[in-house]
């Protein structure tokens, strides 16, 4: 009774410190001393709750950011996410950055909805399109099934400078016949060119819209590479004549550099020449198989000629060849 009046008054009583005081020739062993202490703050002696059932806890996933130079394929290594529970994670891809390709150490490429390994994030191979410099995140999140947890991986590229292109290459025209083209050279950076003539085609002359004749040294502006024009040197082919490539030298702001454009000339059938004469005189009593005239045919390209006879007396003759 004693020790059950005690537990009710330390319950009840909202005093930081008591005191207990025996009178007269009572006793309280120790033991119940302290289990009277123990079942004032809800342990020992039977009483007290039960213990509280932890709350889940997040996975802890950090954002993390990468470095890459422009046009220079890598390889990066994502800390995987961990949980404080301890409990398996589910890691899912939900996007990739438009232009970025990505791919696992055992040949995996990342698409979005997959789910990775812990073992996947390690040694990811980062490659971007041509001339790329600025891309958005990759999303990951990792979920232990009650909680999920968002990581943004983030790329930093360093751009470099990119030299200048010409779009159309080679240029292509016809034996004996001018033809118009135009010159599509830019920078990717949009930088300022300055575009000089390093050599022209042996094989022809080209020509700037406005009727300047394109030589070594000429500097064009890029209003003249539009409506330029190439006239071939008469009969003049690739099949059969060194025709040259036209040679630009572009500067840029902080480079220089040297385009080579190929300009070929598809070949057409010339037709054969054949020396000409105005008439020859045949005695009545010319011997049989005489010869009478001789001519010689040539052909610009090459080919064996056949010759033959026309007319109202062609078949008086014959052609000896």
């Amino acid at each position: 009774q004693l020790k059950n009046a005690l537990i009710s008054s330390l319950r009840d009583n909202k005093k930081t410190k008591q005191v207990i005081q025996l009178n007269g020739k009572s006793s309280l062993v120790f033991a119940n001393l302290a289990a009277l202490t123990l079942a004032s703050c809800g342990g020992g002696g039977g009483g007290g709750s039960a213990a509280p059932t932890p709350i889940p806890q997040a996975p802890s996933f950090s954002s993390q950011s990468f470095s890459f130079t422009e046009d220079t394929p890598g390889t990066f290594s994502i800390s995987p996410p961990t949980d404080p529970q301890g409990d398996a994670l589910t890691i899912t891809v939900e996007s990739i950055p438009a232009g970025v390709n990505l791919t696992t150490s055992d040949g995996t490429a990342f698409t979005a909805g997959m789910t990775l390994t812990t073992s996947q994030l390690s040694d990811i191979a980062f490659s971007t399109d041509a001339n790329l410099t600025s891309v958005s995140a990759l999303v990951l999140k990792a979920s232990d099934g009650s909680n999920t947890t968002t990581a943004n991986i983030s790329f930093n590229i360093t751009a470099v400078n990119d030299l200048p292109v010409n779009d159309v290459n080679p240029l292509t025209f016809v034996e004996d016949t001018a033809g118009n083209f135009d010159l599509s050279i830019s920078d990717p950076d949009g930088d300022i060119l300055t575009i000089t003539v390093e050599a022209i085609p042996s094989g022809g002359i080209i020509t700037t819209a406005s009727g300047i004749t394109v030589d070594v040294g000429t500097v064009l502006e890029t209003a003249d590479l539009t409506g330029l024009t190439f006239t071939p040197n008469p009969n003049v082919n690739s099949d059969q004549d060194t025709i040259g490539n036209l040679v630009l030298t572009v500067e840029e702001t902080t480079a220089t550099d040297s385009l080579t454009i190929s300009i070929v000339v598809n070949a057409v059938n010339d037709p054969p020449r054949i020396g000409t004469i105005e008439a020859v005189s045949v005695l009545e009593t010319v011997a049989a198989d005489a010869t009478i005239l001789t001519l010689t045919g040539t052909d610009v390209d090459g080919d064996t000629l056949a010759y033959s006879l026309t007319g109202d007396d062609a078949d008086l003759f014959t052609v000896d060849s």
